[in-house]
Formats: C-alpha cells, structure tokens, sequence
C-alpha cells in the first residue's frame, strides 16, 4: 500500500523535473542528431581527392562535390574559387577515370553553370570547347549533363558566338541523330 503512491510521487518529481529541464535548456532533438548526420567536409581535401586519390577516392570525392554544388549557392562559388572548374574538366576528359566518376562529374559541371558569375568565368577559362567535346561522349548522362550546362550557357547572349565557334550546334544536332544518345535538353 505505501509502494504505489511513493512511486506515484516520485515519477510525478522526476516528470516535473525534466519538464523544467527541458525549458530551461531549450533541448530539440534535432540539435543531438544533427552532429550525426550531417558531416561537413572541407572543399580543398575533397578536390584534392578528386584530383589526385585513387579511383574510388576520386569517385567518392566527385560524388560529394555535386552534393556540396546542389546544396548551396555558396558551395558553388567556393568550389570555383578552389579551382573545382578545372577539376571537373580534368576529370571529365582523363582517361584514367571510370564511367561513374565521369557522370558525377558531369553532373557536378551542370550544376556549377547554373550560375551566370561561374558561366563567366568558366567561358573565360576556356572550357566551352571541352564541354562541346563532352557531347560525343558514349556516356548518356555525360551527354545528357553537357547539353544542360550548354543551355545554361546559351542563355545569355554574349556566349552564344562562342558555343558556336567551339562547335556546340553542330555537335548538338549529331547529338539528335544518335538513337541511344538523350536529345530532349
């Protein structure tokens, strides 16, 4: 007869006590998952891995640097800053990479010029040629990838003689006669 009451009493305390815990402290439960899920990476290690780590380094590293590109504007233009652009165009041309690293790539690459201040500078670093090369690619995505950045591209003015002269148009209308190849962009 005293077991239950006492145990009434002392849950009824502890109740009270972590509700004042809990406004005092102001706990969300996100703020203990967070830290766990969510796992920032520094973007120079990654374009290092990108460029100079092993194959499955380089995968890993490409996959990251389009999550960091789709996640955030700023992530953009720090992956620009850091020289990603040219990353992207090594990858996307070497040999050495596999066909998964190429897509992310690619992907990585569309995602960066969907911004006019990166457009402008990778036209100035001259990559319009290599992006219109991409087009021949026997890979789907990586065609499929080049010819979204190309329009991205081709939406303002003052690049569109330059897509031309590098071949884009001629490149994209071979692009439309290939069966396998995605000519919907």
């Amino acid at each position: 007869a005293v077991f239950l009451p006492a145990q009434l009493l002392l849950t009824t305390a502890a109740s009270i006590l972590c509700v004042l815990l809990h406004h005092n402290f102001k706990f969300e439960a996100g703020q203990l998952v967070e830290p766990c899920l969510v796992q920032t990476r520094d973007i120079n290690k990654v374009l290092y891995a990108a460029q100079r780590g092993n194959g499955r380094e380089r995968h890993v590293a490409t996959f990251e640097l389009v999550n960091m590109a789709v996640t955030d504007d700023n992530n953009k233009f720090l992956i620009v800053q850091e020289n990603g652009l040219q990353v992207m165009l090594t990858l996307l041309t070497s040999g050495q990479v596999n066909e998964e690293t190429k897509d992310y790539a690619a992907e990585a690459l569309a995602e960066l010029l969907t911004l006019e201040a990166i457009q402008d500078e990778f036209v100035r670093l001259g990559g319009l040629p290599t992006l219109c090369a991409l087009l021949r690619s026997s890979q789907e995505r990586v065609v499929y990838e080049a010819s979204c950045a190309l329009s991205f591209i081709s939406s303002r003015d003052e690049h569109n003689s330059l897509i031309v002269d590098s071949n884009g148009c001629v490149l994209i209308v071979w692009c439309c006669y290939i069966p396998t190849t995605v000519a919907s962009v």
